[in-house]
């Protein structure tokens, strides 16, 4: 509830060639669906909330 809400968050990094990344992305409604999110090179991850229309 309220403004933020978080269930869990999974990383995991480990060696691969590139065309086996698996990745997995689970929507659950359309608060999930209005926000960015970038995982830099090194590891550093940034989330900026996109504007509501």
């Amino acid at each position: 509830g309220g403004d933020t809400t978080c269930l869990a968050v999974h990383v995991e990094t480990m060696p691969r060639h590139p065309a086996s990344y698996p990745v997995g992305v689970v929507i659950e409604c359309h608060a999930h669906r209005h926000a960015h999110a970038r995982v830099g090179p090194d590891g550093t991850f940034a989330v900026k909330e996109a504007a509501h229309e």
